[in-house]
């Protein structure tokens, strides 16, 4: 996989979406900033936002609060449910993009 990309939704079972991401059309974003809505899949609906992952370079990444993106080592909602931020390392990872993946994941939830 090359950096900042995931695989396609099809490939995926049914349980899991990987999403492929980037900044919107004509839109310049950190690049520690992924907006979710602009993936394959979309974004996560109300019933997947708790469920979804990160990971950098197959390491999860936990959520952190907004407040303590800052001082924490993490992800969070720069617009919740829209564009997640990474931050500490792996925001200084991903804005390397030497050899670094990073995966976003929605789970399902039960009886879907």
């Amino acid at each position: 996989m090359s950096p900042a990309r995931a695989s396609e939704a099809a490939a995926v079972p049914r349980d899991e979406q990987d999403l492929a991401f980037g900044p919107p059309a004509g839109k310049t974003m950190s690049p520690s900033c992924i907006d979710i809505s602009q993936t394959d899949v979309g974004p996560p609906t109300p019933e997947q936002l708790p469920l979804l992952t990160w990971t950098v370079d197959g390491e999860p990444i936990p959520y952190v609060e907004p407040q303590a993106c800052d001082s924490q080592d993490g992800w969070t909602w720069l617009e919740h449910g829209i564009v997640v931020s990474l931050c500490g390392q792996p925001c200084e990872l991903m804005k390397s993009m030497v050899g670094v993946t990073v995966e976003g994941r929605y789970g399902c939830p039960d009886g879907m």
